[in-house]
């Protein structure tokens, strides 16, 4: 009709834009701190029972779930506290933000240490010494390290090896921090990520 053209469109991504490499590694460093602090923290129980120690404490009027509810806030207070940290440092140094809640964040923290405090039980009821204990626990969290995202995006990693990524709690844990903290393009919904975490951290309970 040879009218005027009054609007016109552009598309932007919205959800990758001006993502820096350290906006990236940031959450991915943060999962993978919590990874390590819930399953290393878990071998001085193992320590406890291998020198007789729980055994001890099992003719005081201590409770075996006081014991380990005690274990576990100590745990999460100190994985806040290492997460405030990092946090800090990243945004006072190197000027990563947090673009989405607080508050979600703060409960991906504790679910996610929660997690793998779960995982990390898994293994202390069943291993009888700390030198047992401790190649299991790394056996556990070296691949997650390297295959679930937190070095580099899971689309570089070979077809053949997805399925073991797929099955990852980190993978997830990562995936929730960078939707929550950089709006980054994300592998999966928020809700899915949750939900696993969720799932693995029931079946663990259930396992200990």
């Amino acid at each position: 009709t040879q009218a005027p053209v009054l609007i016109s469109l552009s598309e932007e991504s919205i959800l990758s834009s001006n993502l820096r490499f350290i906006d990236f590694f940031v959450p991915g460093i943060l999962a993978m701190s919590i990874m390590q602090s819930g399953l290393f923290g878990v071998l001085p129980l193992v320590e406890w029972r291998e020198k007789k120690v729980l055994k001890r404490l099992g003719v005081t009027p201590l409770s075996r779930s006081t014991i380990v509810i005690s274990q576990l806030v100590f745990r999460l207070a100190l994985a806040v506290v290492q997460a405030a940290i990092l946090l800090s440092i990243a945004y006072l140094v190197f000027g990563v933000p947090i673009l989405g809640s607080w508050l979600l964040l703060l409960g991906l923290v504790v679910l996610g240490t929660l997690v793998f405090i779960s995982l990390g039980y898994v293994v202390a009821a069943r291993v009888k010494t700390v030198e047992g204990a401790t190649p299991i626990v790394n056996l556990i969290s070296f691949p997650m390290m390297f295959l679930s995202g937190v070095f580099f995006p899971v689309d570089m990693m070979p077809e053949f090896i997805r399925p073991v990524i797929t099955a990852m709690p980190l993978t997830y844990l990562a995936d929730g921090f960078r939707q929550v903290m950089v709006e980054s393009s994300p592998l999966y919904p928020l809700s899915v990520d949750v939900l696993v975490l969720l799932g693995w951290l029931v079946v663990c309970m259930i396992l200990t």
